[in-house]
């Protein structure tokens, strides 16, 4: 069968119709994001927003009606359950595509969710935000000022010895977001980020201020200059900072 999203004429008159009827199909998620159920049913009303300037990128908040047929597991749409959104239009165009052309919408995860049944099928009431709710704290994912992200502690085998090591920038964001997003390894693409930060500091005082450091086998210095008005003075080594007084 033909592919309607890639036939653009086909596209911009389903989209100019003003009498479109509009579904929706809810899929529900487990941790590892694989499809456990299928909602799909009319839209009554709601909306999907888009916010490319905010964190939280996605969200939606929809309303829709199923038949009386369908049956709905509560445990699949509780709080913090994922799901996956496709909204369909009524295709009355062309005959050679599906009745009803599905848009794929993203992955949220449920922030409210409201379900009644009635003679005449399921009323569903849903509102979703995209996975960084997970993280940010809107959805749970609230991260304690406790937890260190900066360093982790390495024993030596052979003499038992303790050191601290920084962890690198990409490592804490992915642990970060698969422990606290139940985000899958796979789905996790880190790219153009350093591995370690720097620290600037900023000296405020009246005095010029010097750096001195050590190298093996060499007494001589180096002079440059901080701000273009301080000296320093480099041999190598480990660093040692002295005002002009004690110079």
């Amino acid at each position: 069968m033909a592919e309607p999203l890639l036939d653009k004429e086909f596209l911009k008159e389903l989209f100019s119709k003003r009498d479109r009827e509009t579904y929706v199909r809810l899929i529900s998620l487990d941790i590892d994001e694989n499809p456990r159920q299928e909602i799909e049913g009319r839209a009554t009303q709601g909306s999907v927003s888009l916010d490319g300037a905010s964190a939280l990128r996605r969200t939606c908040n929809l309303s829709l009606v199923t038949t009386k047929d369908t049956e709905i597991n509560d445990y699949y749409w509780t709080l913090t359950s994922k799901f996956k959104l496709l909204i369909g239009l009524k295709n009355r165009i062309n005959t050679k595509y599906p009745d009803i052309i599905w848009f794929k919408m993203g992955t949220y995860v449920i922030s409210s969710c409201s379900i009644s049944l009635s003679t005449s099928g399921y009323s569903i009431s849903i509102t979703g935000k995209d996975k960084m709710c997970l993280i940010n704290g809107d959805v749970s994912g609230a991260i304690y000022a406790s937890v260190d992200f900066g360093t982790r502690e390495e024993v030596d085998t052979t003499t038992g010895t303790k050191t601290l090591v920084d962890i690198e920038i990409p490592d804490i964001i992915m642990e970060a977001v698969h422990e606290y997003a139940q985000e899958p390894w796979h789905n996790i693409i880190i790219k153009d980020i350093p591995k370690y930060g720097l620290n600037l500091l900023e000296y405020t005082g009246e005095d010029p201020m010097y750096v001195l450091k050590k190298s093996e086998g060499n007494d001589e210095s180096q002079q440059i200059i901080i701000n273009q008005d301080y000296p320093v003075y480099i041999v190598g080594g480990s660093e040692t900072v002295i005002s002009d007084s004690e110079h």
